[in-house]
């Protein structure tokens, strides 16, 4: 974590994360996050082995900014990626 704060999902537990947490997420784990700073947060990924990774992010941002919250569309564009979403997103 760079800046602010955040709330990570990773498998069936929670964790609150703030600047310089490091958030390792095994391998097949389903995980979320979301910002829940009163300000912008910031998060750097690291994901090794990356493949196709950056394509993965690229299309879900489009999606995401043209409002799409389809968790059918999410889930297989994350399907198509070898990526399981989370959908809702995390909430209280």
């Amino acid at each position: 974590m760079l800046e602010g704060e955040f709330e990570f999902l990773i498998g069936d537990r929670r964790y609150r994360a703030g600047p310089g947490t490091v958030a390792v997420v095994p391998p097949d784990t389903p995980h979320g996050f979301r910002n829940i700073a009163d300000t912008d947060s910031t998060l750097e990924f690291i994901v090794t082995p990356g493949g196709n990774t950056d394509e993965y992010f690229r299309q879900l941002t489009n999606l995401l900014a043209q409002g799409e919250d389809d968790p059918r569309v999410l889930n297989a564009l994350g399907a198509d990626y070898d990526s399981i979403n989370l959908a809702p997103p995390l909430s209280d």
